[in-house]
Parts: structure tokens; C-alpha cells; sequence
């Protein structure tokens, strides 16, 4: 609004503006202290300012600049979680995480320093207020309502400590009663925290008028700034006097209201209520008491259960408060095991402090890094990113120093811990647990030597798709809550025809956080299609936030990490990949078979890499340039060879992290003839069968598949179903989107269905229900559709079907989220890019064979590219009629990649197939 009345010239009206626009960033700057918000709110305030000079409207506009710089120490009028501790604070965990990404530990990703509340602002804001007095007309009704504001600020200002100056206060207390005019209500909830000798009476005038009052009506006539800072005022003062009966009056109050809250006030209000739990029969110790230390034989016997847990429970909140973290621990263990937030923030609290003292409090849980990231898993369950962060980035710092007993018990700890984190809406957390994992895993191959290999694997578990894994661990399909179904329906009615796909080159970098608008590509279409944009990446992250409700934690109780080799038969090579950020591009690559494990280590360009490049690395792996470059020459039209001279060259040299030629030479002449590729980032985009093994295209020699993580090699276990294969194909179903009308869909399908004596659904039949109908009985499926990759929403990679009546023939990726496929054998998927996904920071890869294999399918067979008709109906009629016969799907898959190869050469046309593994039938002997 500011910009519109000052490009009109309504100067009155752009003062109104710009000043509320100053006093909104106030609340906005408490919260998270951004300082791009500050530095164009102070140059607002400053013009103002200008503009008011000789006016009434000067004191607002300088107290608005005075709170500005004071907003920046943290939550306004030392409200929120402050009496928490500084060290314990979500203010000072924001700076912990905000210094993390400043040039002071990463000077080349280009950070900016965090803004704090020094001695300039601390003078810039005491001559505003003084200003501001001085010209306060104490006579008029606006004087005498801003003085109190006035004064409570300079009291905060003046003093030094980080409290308040009780002279200036206790001024304040008088102005506030002198006013004929109503101020903001939290003022005098603030000033009964601030002055020992105000009268106790006024403590119950408080909790009648304002936590009595209508919470809703309050929100509406004060707004959400000043209802969350007189809810904070409310529980701080009840805390500070130990009045039971006010905080439980705040809690209530703030319960009825529909407030919004921040992370700090949220942390607070879950604090506080471990002081007003409805079943505690205890009171608080007065500070200067001991603190009483129950044990459940002790208590009455007329003491409930819920008494007594209650009662064990407000004891542990005090041995916190009284920095007792094993006398706390112990506590909760008595209270008995417990999910709610209470008890999480004090396991959470309680582990930290614990950190903090060096005390340890837990014999199962190594000390102190296995401390620090239960304590950060326990703070992230609560949706406290930043104060997971601080817990974490301690770990983060000393591994690179770490060896021996130490290094081993930090990497332990991550392999409990980090699979469990879920971070779909909380990208800075995941960029710390990403560099966490990426740390241990470089450290643990720089110390390999004198460290178990299998380690690394479980690091390998814990860092490639662990969200992934707890989906495959979902009981049961996933029922869309109504929100995500009416969220659906409106993208369906919205969503006009438009030419999709080609995205495919930007899915080398990593997707971590719901893109927003504005970025790039955001600027073509007209606003109807940015809704819709908007739209798909809501709905793919409500199906990111069903899917982690509907998770269970993970627990590897079979520790499949320490025992990979055993679950491998004696054909089989494990190959799995981690791509560590910053470490000049390197690649660590670990080969298992059933016999031994190796670790070999590439290193990046030293030309290309190093620190000035950090920020690149760590959302496009230099490998990411590689994997595009080979599958750019792969799709090339080669003309009179297979491939092109450049594309030879890639496949063929040493720039990709493969195994060397004497690996290969030694695994054939003990037998090996299957390899099980575990991808990371951008590899999963490569199409390792192309490339040379000992001069040899690897396809030649081995049986390729993809697994999507360790519990592939777990033996199948599920419903068997009698052998039914189905086809699918609709020539038409992307025609309203924009794409192609491709009648040799139709015409695959009918061979393929030849293949195997089906009747192929065609045309008309082939819908969306019709597909439904079949994947609920058949344990084979083929479909030949058109497809397209989402990459800003992967949740609705879309499959198109024929429309009917009833439905528009789209399938996006999250219907087959709905479907217990768990007696489907084989899913065959003959459109464009059907094999790939997205991953993100995690390498958790979501889209079409990620929603299927977690449904419960077996194996999925699709494309890594687009493939001509010709080569394509060939693989597939070849596939489907061996897969009929044979009992081993892979040697199906590779029989008919050779017999397709033999007929149509072109790397292009062979070698874009790929299998994709969800279960495996269990090793042999």
C-alpha cells in the first residue's frame, strides 16, 4: 500500500501506511531476525520520520524505529520462552543456526551475518525514545497513551543486563495508570513482571479482564502481534510469581484462541503447561527450596495413576530448571513412557543439558553425540527446527576432528537417529542433517582402515531415503484426509490444457523445500496457471505430511546395515553410492558381495573444485554434469553408430564413479553375474548398464537392477496372486493436456497383450477405473500412456489415461498411494521418463515408481528417457512373454534388454530401460 499512495501522491495516506508497515516488522523481526526485513523497515522508518518531523505523528513514527532495533534482541518485552535460560532459548538457537550459515564457518557461500542487538542499536534506539519523549505532548490524549509505550521501551534500553531499568519501569506503571486513554493490554501484564511493589490486586484485575475476556474478539480488536505478546506477558508473569491458578487461566485463554503461534511463544505455552498439568497434586518450590526428589512409593495411596505420573512429571520440569538432567531423566523414566509434547520437550531439554553439564544420563545412548541427536529428534517431533538445529551443529563441527571410539559412537548415533528425522517442511534442518551425514561419511572413509565397513552402510541407510523407507513401512493404503481430496478436485476443475514435460535436466539438482512463487519460471502464464502451480506443490506437500502421520520411527531391529552381506546370494555385488558435498566433488563408492566389502574413493577436479564452489556442490553434485552429459550424447541421434564418438567416450573413461577393470575381471572369476545399484543424487539418472565394464558395456555381463534401499534385500512377504498380466494403453488420454495423439500406444498394447494371450484395454476402456479395476486383481501390469514429471510437486507425476464421464484419465503418482499393490509382481510403465523422480536433500525420491513401490509392487520396469515406438513394443512383447514364463523377473528384464539390443543397436533404444526393485525373493546359496 505504501508503494500505491506514493505513486499517487496521498501523502497522509502513505505516513498511515509506512508507519504500520514499521510497527508490523517489529513482531516479524522478534520471531526470526532477518536482516534484509530490518534494513527496509528501518529505511521506511527512517523517510517517515522525515516526513512527521514538527507533527503529531512524529512520537509513533520514532517509538516504531525505537522497537524496530529492539525487536532485533528477540521476543518483544523479554516475552516468549526467555525465562527458559539464554542457552536454552529459540532465540539463541535461531542465532546458532543463523551463525552456521555466516562467512564465520562457511566464508564462501557468500552469508550474511546475523543481525544482533549491539551497542549501536542499543544507542540508535535510546535517542530515538528520547527524541520521542521529549516530543510527547503529555496534555493530549495521543501523548498520554504513548507515553507508557515510551517508557517500558527506554526501560528495556537502559539497561544493560538484558533486563529492565525499575526506575524508568515503575515511571511507566505510573503513566499506564495516569492515561485516560486504553493502551496495548499486554503493557501492563508486562509492567506487573517488571515492578516487585505493584499491588498483588492487580494481578486478578489482569486474569478478569483480559485472560476472562472473549479470546476471539481480543484477536480481532488487537491483532496477532499483541494477543500472542500478552499470552507470553501472561505466562511469564504467572511462572515468575508461581500463580497456578493465572497460568492455568493464560493456558485456557490461549487454547480458545485461534492464534497463530511462533516457535519461541509455542515452546513456552508446552513449557508452561508441565506447571499446570489438570492431574498434579503438587505445587511449585519456591526458588530458594531444595528440590524435592519423589519416588512413586512415597506418594499417597490414594494418588491416581494419573496423579502420580503427573506429580513425576512437574518434579522433572524443575530438575531441568535446576540444571539436574539425570535426576530429570530419571524422573520420566518413573512417570512412564509418554508422546506428548511435554514430555518431549523435557527428554529433549533434558538430553541437552546433559550435553551441556558432560553428564550422561543414559547408558544406551552414546555420550554425548548420541545425547545431542535424541535431544534434536525429540525438539524436530515438536516442530522446533532451530532448536534442533543447536543441538545438532556441535556434532557437525567436531566430526571432522573425530576417530576410533569416538567417531564410531557418533556415527552409531546417526544411524539411529537421522531416518527418523523428517525434514519435507524444513529445509534448513534437512541442509544440516544433509551436511551432518555427508561430514561422518567422509570422515568414516578417510578412517575406514581401523573403523567397521558396515558402518558406512548404515550411514548408506541413514542418509540415502530414509523417509522413503518408513513409507514402505506404512500398515496398510494411505487414506487422503478430506482437505487433500478437496484440494484435488479444485486442481482438476482448474487446471486447463497445457504442454508439459522437458524438465528433465533440472532434476539434477536437489528439491528440498516447496518452491514459491516468484522464482524462476514463475513469470510465463497468466495468474490462473501460478495458482495452479501453487496448487500442485500444496497437494504433493499434504501428501508429504500424510505419509510421515501415517510412519511409524524407525527401528532396524534386524540391523540390516551389519549383516548386507549375508542377505546377498553368491551371484550378487552390491553397489551403493554416496555423493559428499564440498569435498572437491568426491565420490565414495562401497562394493559388497557375500564374501568382503570395498571402499573406493574418487576425487573430484581439483580445478573445478574447493571451497569457492561449496554452494554449488551442495545442491548439484559435479557428478550431476556428468550424468546429464552422458545421457545428452545418449539420446543423440548417433547416425551410423551406437552411440555417439562423445557419448563413447564418457561411457568408456574413468570421469564416472565405477569400479575399476581389475574389480570387474576378479568379481566375473568368482561367479558374479547380478549387480544391485543403491543410486545416490544424480546418479540415479545414469544409465549404468551403458557403461564399460573392461571394455564391455556392463549390460553384457550382468544382470542390472536398482534398489531402492537395504530392505530390498529382504524376502517378499506378502499375498501371492493368481498369474493374470494386463494391459493398458490410451492414445488420446494427454490430447486436453496439450501432448500428441500417439496411436502406436495402442498398437504396443496389442502386442504385447499377444505376448501373453490378453485382452488389452484400449481406447475408450482404458480409464483411470478401468486401471484401478485391473491392478486390484492382476500380479502383472503393463500400461503405455504418456507420462510427465512434475519437479516442483514429484507427489503428481501424472500418467495419462482416457478420460470419461466420470474422471478426466489422469493418474497422478499419489493414487497409487491408495492401493495395497502388495500382490503385484512386476508394474511396466512404457511412457516418456516413467523411471524417474525426484529426490531431495535426503535422497528421498518421490513420483510414479516411488508411490508403487511403496503401494507394495514388487518390481517396476520403466524409461529413463523417451524411446522410439519401434524399440520399445519390441522390449516390452519380449519382456511380458519371457516374464510369463520365467519365475526371475530380471533375467526376463535382461533377456529382453539383449534381444532388443541385438535388433535395434542404438544405445538410445536399449539402454533407456531400467528395473527398479522393491523386494527381492531372499538370498540363495
Amino acid at each position: 500500500m505504501t508503494e500505491v499512495a506514493e505513486e499517487c501522491g496521498a501523502d497522509d495516506v502513505w505516513a498511515e501506511a509506512a508507519l504500520r508497515t514499521v510497527e508490523s516488522a517489529a513482531p516479524v523481526l522478534a520471531e526470526r531476525c532477518e536482516r534484509s526485513v530490518f534494513e527496509e523497515a528501518d529505511a521506511l522508518a527512517g523517510r517517515l520520520i522525515a516526513y512527521a518531523e514538527g507533527s503529531p505523528g512524529l512520537t509513533r513514527a520514532l517509538l516504531a524505529a525505537a522497537r524496530l532495533r529492539l525487536a532485533v534482541r528477540g521476543p518483544e518485552d523479554l516475552g516468549g520462552d526467555a525465562y527458559a535460560g539464554e542457552e536454552r532459548t529459540v532465540k539463541a538457537a535461531q542465532l546458532a543456526a543463523d551463525l552456521y550459515r555466516s562467512p564465520l564457518h562457511r566464508p564462501w557461500f557468500g552469508g550474511a551475518w546475523p543481525l544482533l542487538f549491539d551497542g549501536r542499536l542499543r544507542s540508535e534506539a535510546r535517542q530515538l525514545l528520547t527524541r520521542a519523549a521529549e516530543s510527547d505532548d503529555p496534555e493530549s490524549e495521543q501523548g498520554r497513551a504513548l507515553r507508557p509505550a515510551i517508557l517500558v521501551t527506554l526501560a528495556q534500553v537502559l539497561a544493560e543486563d538484558g533486563g529492565v531499568d525499575g526506575e524508568t519501569a515503575r515511571a511507566a506503571f505510573a503513566a499506564l495508570f495516569e492515561a485516560r486513554a486504553a493502551g496495548p493490554p499486554d503493557l501492563p501484564v508486562f509492567l506487573l513482571r517488571m515492578v516487585d511493589d505493584a499491588p498483588a490486586t492487580l494481578v486478578d484485575v489482569v486474569r478478569g479482564n483480559v485472560f476472562g475476556s472473549d479470546a476471539s474478539a481480543f484477536l480481532a480488536a488487537h491483532g496477532g502481534a499483541v494477543a500472542a505478546r500478552t499470552v507470553g506477558q501472561g505466562v511469564n508473569l504467572a511462572r515468575e510469581r508461581a500463580d497456578r491458578p493465572l497460568l492455568r487461566a493464560v493456558l485456557d485463554w490461549s487454547d480458545r484462541s485461534p492464534l497463530v503461534a511462533g516457535p519461541a511463544l509455542r515452546r513456552q505455552r508446552v513449557e508452561a503447561r508441565l506447571h499446570a498439568l489438570p492431574h498434579d497434586p503438587t505445587d511449585c518450590p519456591a526458588p530458594d527450596d531444595p528440590l524435592p526428589e519423589p519416588l512413586p512409593e512415597s506418594f499417597p495411596a490414594t494418588w491416581s495413576a494419573e496423579q502420580r505420573s503427573a506429580a513425576l512429571l512437574h518434579a522433572a520440569a524443575h530438575a531441568r530448571d535446576r540444571r539436574r538432567p539425570a535426576l530429570g531423566v530419571a524422573l520420566l523414566q518413573q512417570a512412564g513412557p509418554g508422546d506428548d509434547p511435554g514430555f518431549r520437550l523435557l527428554t529433549a531439554d533434558l538430553y541437552r543439558l546433559a550435553v551441556e553439564l558432560g553428564e550422561p544420563v543414559s547408558g544406551r545412548v552414546p555420550f554425548p553425540w548420541g545425547h545431542s541427536t535424541y535431544a534434536a529428534l525429540s525438539y524436530a517431533s515438536l516442530n522446533q527446527q532451530d532448536l534442533a538445529q543447536a543441538c545438532l551443529l556441535p556434532v557437525l563441527r567436531e566430526i571432522p576432528r573425530l576417530r576410533g571410539d569416538d567417531l564410531k559412537n557418533a556415527v552409531c548415533a546417526l544411524i539411529v537417529d537421522l531416518p527418523n528425522f523428517d525434514t519435507s517442511g524444513a529445509p534448513a534442518l534437512g541442509e544440516v542433517l544433509r551436511d551432518l551425514v555427508h561430514a561422518a561419511v567422509w570422515q568414516l572413509t578417510v578412517r575406514i582402515e581401523t573403523m567397521p565397513v558396515a558402518l558406512m552402510l548404515g550411514l548408506h541407510q541413514a542418509g540415502k531415503g530414509p523417509e522413503a523407507g518408513a513409507w514402505r513401512r506404512i500398515d496398510g493404503p494411505l487414506t487422503r484426509p478430506a482437505h487433500i481430496e478437496n484440494y484435488v478436485g479444485k486442481l482438476r476443475a482448474l487446471e486447463s490444457p497445457t504442454a508439459v514435460g522437458g524438465a528433465t535436466a533440472n532434476l539434477l539438482d536437489v528439491l528440498d523445500a516447496e518452491p514459491r512463487p516468484g522464482g524462476e519460471g514463475d513469470g510465463d502464464g497468466d495468474g490462473r496457471d501460478e495458482f495452479a502451480r501453487n496448487l500442485r506443490r500444496r497437494i504433493s506437500s499434504f501428501i508429504d505430511d500424510e505419509l510421515r502421520f501415517r510412519s511409524a520411527a524407525f527401528v532396524d531391529d534386524a540391523y540390516l546395515w551389519a549383516r548386507t552381506g549375508e542377505l546377498l546370494d553368491d551371484r550378487t555385488v552390491l553397489l551403493t553410492w554416496f555423493l559428499p558435498t564440498a569435498v572437491n566433488g568426491a565420490a565414495v563408492l562401497l562394493a559388497v558381495t557375500r564374501e568382503s566389502s570395498e571402499l573406493t574413493v574418487q576425487l573430484g577436479d581439483r580445478a573445478d573444485g574447493g571451497p569457492e564452489r561449496a554452494e554449488t556442490y551442495a545442491d548439484r553434485h559435479p557428478v550431476a554434469d556428468l550424468v546429464e552429459a552422458v545421457r545428452t550424447e545418449v539420446e543423440r541421434d548417433p547416425l551410423f553408430g551406437d552411440v555417439t564418438p562423445e557419448g563413447r567416450r564418457l561411457l568408456t573413461g574413468h570421469e564416472l564413479p565405477l569400479p575399476g577393470a581389475d574389480r570387474w575381471a576378479a568379481w566375473k572369476a568368482r561367479g558374479k553375474d547380478r549387480l544391485l545399484l543403491w543410486p545416490h543424487g544424480a546418479l540415479h539418472y545414469l544409465p549404468v548398464a551403458l557403461c564399460a565394464a573392461d571394455g564391455r558395456p556392463i549390460a553384457d555381463d550382468w544382470t542390472v537392477t536398482t534398489i531402492v534401499g537395504l530392505e530390498a534385500l529382504l524376502p517378499v512377504d506378502g499375498p501371492a496372486r493368481p498369474r493374470r498380466t494386463a494391459v493398458l494403453a490410451s492414445a488420446h488420454g494427454g490430447v486436453p493436456y496439450g501432448l500428441p495423439a500417439e496411436p502406436a500406444l495402442e498398437e504396443h498394447a496389442r502386442a504385447v497383450a499377444e505376448a501373453v494371450g490378453a485382452n488389452p484395454l484400449t481406447g475408450p476402456a482404458a480409464t483411470r477405473a478401468g486401471l484401478l479395476a485391473e491392478l486390484a486383481t492382476a500380479d502383472v501390469v503393463h500400461l503405455a500412456v504418456h507420462g510427465t514429471m512434475d519437479q516442483d510437486a514429484p507427489w503428481l507425476h501424472c500418467l495419462y489415461l482416457t478420460p470419461d464421464e466420470d474422471d478426466d484419465g489422469r493418474v497422478f503418482a499419489h493414487d497409487f498411494l491408495e492401493l495395497d499393490l502388495s500382490g503385484v509382481r512386476l508394474v511396466t510403465v512404457a511412457a516418456c521418463e516413467s523411471a524417474l523422480g525426484r529426490f531431495d536433500r535426503a535422497d528421498n525420491v518421490r513420483g510414479v515408481p516411488a508411490a508403487l513401490i511403496t503401494a507394495g509392487v514388487q518390481a517396476v520396469v520403466g524409461c529413463l528417457w523417451a524411446v522410439r515406438p519401434e524399440p520399445a513394443t519390441y522390449f516390452y512383447h519380449f519382456l511380458h512373454r519371457r516374464a510369463g514364463q520365467a519365475e526371475d523377473l530380471e533375467r526376463a528384464f535382461r533377456e529382453a534388454r539383449a534381444a532388443t539390443r541385438a535388433r535395434y543397436p542404438q544405445y538410445r533404444d536399449w539402454g533407456a530401460f531400467t528395473y527398479l526393485l522393491g523386494r527381492s525373493k531372499g538370498a540363495e546359496a
